[in-house]
């Protein structure tokens, strides 16, 4: 993605104005900005990630209660995900 906006501004536009499905049930009539779901995608993955960090170090430093076979979490947009551990 970087290498198709870097140096190209007609590119770096068409990202700006472009419009992607809202959601996977709706992909005709619902639409957003691509640049706003690049930016809703980016925190839902972060929001992850410091999940998961902040799991693996209560894993690490030994913290009860860690090792549950699977447990639901809910990210920020309100779905829920169901995570297996495999440990």
């Amino acid at each position: 993605m970087i290498n198709l906006v870097e140096r190209s501004s007609v590119n770096r536009d068409r990202l700006m104005l472009v419009t992607v499905p809202a959601n996977d049930e709706d992909i005709f009539d619902a639409k957003t900005l691509a640049i706003r779901a690049l930016i809703d995608l980016f925190i839902r993955k972060e929001d992850s990630a410091r999940l998961e960090e902040a799991r693996t170090d209560a894993i690490l430093d030994g913290k009860p209660g860690q090792s549950d076979s699977g447990t639901t979490q809910s990210t920020s947009s309100g779905k829920f995900f169901f995570k297996i551990n495999l440990m």
